[in-house]
């Protein structure tokens, strides 16, 4: 017991004197305490005002602490620091101290979810936090710090607002809502299908879009969703990819256990665009040549500004695209975009019969214009009658030379199919528009 003491003196020692500044106006710790700087202000106060939303709605506090070194405050383990720093602080809510914690260590590139307080503990075991910690590990050890402590938000918040309101709720109905990204209605517990905070759309194309988008989304059972910025370096400065990522995530967008959908991500700044797929039908819907294929059908539009056009072509032809995966056909490389839903049958006639067919026909046509020619056995036959007089004439073989050239297979090969899916669960399509 005095061990444990004086190492929480330790830890309140040290932690005192590295904590940013703006932990001391306030009674404790914040929800979001950065005192390692691995968040922008944005991102900081979008996730804080979003964990005292949670934290309110379902009677359990979400904390998150950075620090560059667990082991300046406890060496003993990044699991027994961040359980002091939540008692030192006195931090969760009601006379339980009801919360959970994420504590990130930079120098480690490690993060540790622990739960207080009898209901959370219930509500987030040991097999939920460790389902928890496992999702949160690759981002911490790419040091993807927001979409990281943003998934620890989406995870840990489902759980509570599932043991606080029923489990009976839509897995597909997201927990929490961040007041950061800009045009989000602060009412709603979700993105809709369509989000326009670029404020590229009218009212009436935004209603006309989210209705056709939530039509093909109930349909297959799989998200298609538009959501467009003004930068997406305000969201997460990393890659537009992974802004993409961190949005699905932080709205826990998709159908069913697997979440399943597909999301267009426009940002306006410097005009960059990224499909994002997710789960096992999204990904299998929207293969890496698919997403290709798609992209396509609606660059032409935003090359020339016309916005409504671009989505309703992404939402149509994504509908199309779930179409043919669900009849066993994605759009991929050997199909092409043109193959989904047709016959095998017919495919074989087009890809085997119909060349054969028109090879035959060249064929013979060479051959009638050939009936002259006759072979020659030997090199007398090649002289002209009389030009030439040997007394001995013999055709003798001495040898052959053959040439062989090895012909390296390119590594860029166009012919493979599938989809590549990144440790996160998402596979992607970036560019220009």
């Amino acid at each position: 017991m005095k061990r444990r003491i004086l190492v929480s003196l330790l830890l309140a020692t040290a932690l005192l004197l590295s904590l940013s500044v703006t932990a001391y106006a306030e009674p404790g710790l914040g929800s979001v305490t950065d005192s390692a700087g691995i968040l922008s202000e944005t991102q900081r106060q979008g996730l804080g005002a979003a964990a005292d939303q949670v934290s309110q709605s379902v009677g359990s506090g979400i904390y998150v602490v950075t620090v560059d070194d667990y082991e300046a405050y406890n060496p003993e383990g990044i699991d027994l620091c961040a359980e002091g720093i939540y008692e030192y602080y006195e931090l969760g809510l009601g006379d339980d101290h009801e919360g959970t914690l994420l504590l990130v260590s930079v120098k480690h590139k490690q993060g540790m979810a622990v739960a207080m307080g009898p209901q959370t503990r219930a509500a987030l075991d040991a097999a939920a936090l460790r389902e928890i910690n496992d999702a949160i590990a690759p981002y911490f050890a790419e040091e993807d710090w927001y979409n990281g402590i943003s998934t620890f938000f989406s995870l840990s918040a489902t759980r509570l607002n599932n043991a606080a309101h029923g489990s009976q709720e839509s897995e597909t109905a997201p927990a929490t809502e961040t007041p950061a990204a800009e045009g989000a209605s602060q009412g709603e517990q979700t993105l809709a299908y369509v989000t326009d905070t670029a404020g590229l759309l009218t009212q009436s194309q935004r209603d006309e879009l989210n209705s056709l988008a939530e039509q093909v989304s109930l349909r297959y059972s799989c998200g298609v969703y538009v959501v467009t910025v003004d930068d997406y370096k305000n969201y997460n400065p990393s890659s537009v990819a992974e802004c993409a990522e961190g949005i699905y995530q932080y709205y826990q967008l998709g159908y069913g256990a697997d979440r399943d959908g597909v999301l267009l991500l426009l940002s306006m700044a410097d005009r960059d665009y990224d499909i994002a797929a997710y789960g096992d039908f999204g990904n299998y819907s929207f293969t890496d040549y698919g997403k290709d294929v798609l992209a396509d059908t609606f660059l032409d539009n935003f090359r020339s500004n016309d916005w409504y056009g671009g989505f309703r072509d992404f939402i149509s032809n994504s509908a199309d695209f779930l179409q043919a995966a669900r009849n066993g056909e994605p759009v991929d490389t050997y199909g092409g975009s043109g193959s989904a839903g047709m016959p095998t049958v017919l495919k074989l006639v087009i890809v085997i019969a119909l060349p054969c067919v028109i090879a035959l026909i060249a064929v013979s046509s060479m051959k009638a214009k050939m009936k002259t020619a006759r072979e020659k056995t030997t090199a007398e036959d090649y002289l002209i009658r009389g030009s030439l007089n040997l007394r001995i004439r013999e055709d003798r073989f001495l040898n052959r030379t053959q040439h062989v050239e090895v012909i390296q297979e390119s590594s860029h090969r166009s012919g493979g199919g599938g989809t590549s899916v990144g440790a996160s669960g998402f596979s992607h399509h970036s560019g220009k528009f």
